[in-house]
């Protein structure tokens, strides 16, 4: 199984730095408001501070649950019947995933999701796998400082998801920097997507991955949605 998605691999100690410095934060916010308290009785400036370091602990805290709810979704266990679930957050939850990837490599990761929710009946687990996995793989390929944009679209009872590299930057082809991941065996990629295809043959679904010398390379998936 960990060679069917050895992407995954990749996840488990940036994920870990990612929460490591979260709750840095949310810890020291705590000690800034717990010194303005003190002095708030003296003087109301430091009263008047108080609310926006509660503020940033709070959204910190947030996000910190948010990421490890996440990490938690991911790596359960793959015991799970079929079920209807919206494609569109699963999209954005893997992409708070994958950020703590792609700031290691200082990538620029962008959305472009339908506002609407998108339902399909099918095993989460497995299909979040999936698509981590073929997310992991295209960041793999992208230089340090490079783009990565998902884009979805619902067409003809379908959601279509286009996981485009961005372009190479003229004269960088072929240079690496000690942040960019190493490369991955041509096995170990090719089991990755023969896995990552299986699933998504399996829920209706379709996988094409292309690339031409001097172009940035595209995954195009599609899968059925609900009635």
């Amino acid at each position: 199984a960990a060679s069917c998605f050895g992407p995954l691999t990749t996840l488990s100690p940036n994920i870990t730095h990612e929460l490591r410095g979260k709750l840095s934060n949310i810890v020291l916010h705590l000690e800034l408001l717990r010194e303005t308290q003190e002095a708030a009785a003296q003087n109301n400036e430091a009263a008047r501070r108080q609310k926006p370091l509660a503020e940033i602990a709070l959204q910190e805290a947030y996000t910190f649950n948010h990421i490890l709810q996440c990490l938690l979704d991911l790596m359960q266990p793959a015991q799970e019947r079929n079920r209807s679930m919206d494609l569109v957050q699963m999209l954005e939850d893997l992409s708070v995933l994958a950020e703590a990837q792609a700031k290691r490599q200082r990538l620029t990761l962008t959305l472009e999701l339908p506002g609407a929710p998108q339902e399909i009946e099918g095993n989460a687990i497995q299909l979040r796998q999936a698509l981590i996995s073929l997310i992991l793989l295209a960041m793999a390929d992208i230089p340090s400082a490079g783009a990565l944009l998902i884009k979805a679209l619902p067409k003809d009872g379908h959601l279509h998801v286009a996981i485009l590299e961005g372009p190479r930057v003229s004269g960088q082809e072929g240079k690496k920097s000690l942040v960019d991941p190493p490369p991955m065996p041509a096995e170990q990629r090719h089991l990755t997507l023969f896995t990552a295809r299986s699933i998504i043959i399996r829920h209706g679904g379709s996988l094409e991955v292309s690339a031409t010398p001097g172009t940035s390379a595209v995954t195009r998936l599609s899968l059925p949605l609900s009635r």
